[in-house]
């Protein structure tokens, strides 16, 4: 390249200065803004801070407002359950109140109404000797021992003679029935029904009642026996229904060397004396 040619490297262009004054020249004019400067967010750092304590303190009442609020629901409860336990208590106590009061009320009621009711047994009088020409007695006091009478009282009496140690189920035809309409009175009373000779009489006993010498020798030795059975229907004043069975057989006790005389008496069956258990 020529000398000529170069540009010193010191020395501006000719045109340098006069393209920065063009360009001056044409800038556009500086405004100056009468707005405030903008104002930076917060930082992390300050805003987790400050928000950590606005929710710190939040979260604390809203804790302490959970606790009290479980605290007065777990004593509402409590509350309530005490008042619940309190009631079933006193429910359950008046109710047995009343059960005790009601079985209180039904046990006077019977023993009010078995302290006042008629009461009908039969009792048979000493049968006598065995002997001849001698009859065995039969007489049954039928014996009102309660205290209000006994009312349309109904009886029947039978007598037979068994084989020994032999008994037969108690039954009453008709014709050794009563008619029904008699009326025992309270605290002793009595219908005494004589010997029984009347009809379902097995064998048939005398009228007279006299028994044979072959068969008190049968009644000595256990042969036979002679028993004598029956029952009570009646009434009592509280219209309750009753009834009582009874059953004796003859009971010989021979003489001993000694000197004692051969005793009868009437001793209880086994079976056939039996009473009602109707209370109400």
């Amino acid at each position: 390249m020529n000398a000529e040619n170069q540009i010193p490297e010191n020395d501006p262009a000719p045109d340098a200065g006069s393209e920065a004054n063009i360009k001056t020249d044409h800038a556009k004019p500086s405004v100056v803004s009468s707005l405030p400067p903008p104002k930076l967010p917060p930082s992390h750092t300050h805003y987790r801070i400050a928000c950590e304590k606005e929710e710190d303190w939040w979260e604390q009442r809203k804790r302490w407002a959970e606790l009290g609020g479980l605290v007065l629901l777990g004593v509402y409860t409590g509350f309530t359950i005490m008042i619940y336990c309190a009631n079933k208590k006193a429910a359950d106590a008046a109710e047995i109140a009343a059960i005790a009061a009601k079985d209180a009320a039904k046990t006077a009621d019977e023993s009010f109404r078995l302290s006042s009711r008629a009461w009908m047994n039969a009792t048979l009088s000493n049968p006598g000797g065995v002997a001849d020409e001698q009859p065995i007695r039969l007489a049954v006091d039928f014996v009102n021992t309660g205290k209000s009478p006994a009312l349309n009282v109904r009886t029947c009496q039978i007598a037979k003679f068994v084989k020994g140690g032999q008994f037969t189920n108690i039954h009453c035809s008709p014709e050794a029935t009563s008619p029904g309409t008699e009326v025992i009175l309270a605290d002793g009373d009595t219908k005494r029904l004589a010997n029984a000779v009347g009809a379902g009489n097995v064998p048939p006993i005398a009228v007279d009642g006299l028994l044979t010498a072959p068969l008190h020798e049968e009644l000595r030795k256990g042969k036979q026996t002679a028993i004598t059975y029956g029952f009570i229907e009646y009434d009592d004043i509280f219209k309750v229904h009753h009834w009582t069975t009874f059953c004796s057989y003859l009971l010989i006790l021979p003489s001993t060397p000694g000197g004692l005389r051969e005793t009868n008496n009437w001793a209880k069956c086994s079976v056939g004396n039996d009473i009602d258990q109707n209370y109400q």
